[in-house]
């Protein structure tokens, strides 16, 4: 029987045979690409909290089981961008995935997709910060993940950026499976040599 994809939410650290897996993100934060060093620990912090909780109630919402009398004021606005961004249309009424694992055996690397629109070959994912390109690589190796056929292209990549005053942004990225794969071949570059320092390439 084949092992599965393991998750350690506590430290962000995907797991196969007792293997570490980087995860899309930590590719792309080990590379440069995400730069934090002119941002506090404290306001990352909040941040990070922050999309961890929007996640959630949308998640909740997706399946029923979100009661809306116990979301925080300060983040209402938030999950009613989401709410209008749907009313609008912008994506598809209901996902066949949410929070859905994926694994790439072939470039090792996994990840977790925010929804999934199978008929539609559409990956959104939700986004409480600024807009940015890198998103889409981010999109770009989830899909490459599930479809690691070059020719296999989606229909859509796409980020609902949801504020705080209740207003919402959709973008659509283009698919850059090329471009992903090179800066997941810097990345096992850096780690064969050493150059990366990071709590979950540690031992629990």
């Amino acid at each position: 029987m084949a092992a599965e994809l393991q998750f350690n939410e506590r430290i962000h650290r995907y797991t196969l045979n007792g293997k570490i897996i980087p995860s899309v993100t930590q590719i792309i934060t080990s590379v440069g690409l995400y730069e934090y060093d002119y941002v506090s620990s404290e306001t990352l912090a909040i941040a990070a909290e922050r999309g961890r909780f929007v996640h959630t109630m949308i998640e909740w919402h997706e399946q029923g089981e979100l009661d809306e009398s116990t979301i925080d004021p300060e983040l209402r606005g938030y999950y009613d961008a989401y709410l209008d961004m749907k009313a609008a249309g912008a994506i598809p009424a209901k996902a066949d995935l949410i929070e859905a694992r994926v694994y790439s055996e072939k470039y090792q690397y996994a990840g977790t997709l925010d929804m999934e629109f199978l008929k539609e070959r559409w990956i959104h994912d939700h986004k409480t910060g600024e807009e940015s390109p890198v998103h889409g690589l981010q999109l770009s190796g989830y899909w490459l993940a599930k479809h690691p056929d070059f020719r296999d292209k989606p229909e859509h990549l796409t980020c609902g950026y949801y504020r705080k005053d209740g207003t919402w942004n959709l973008v659509e990225y283009p698919y850059e499976p090329f471009a992903w794969l090179a800066i997941v071949g810097d990345f096992q570059w850096r780690l064969k040599n050493n150059l990366i320092k990071a709590r979950w390439l540690q031992s629990a």
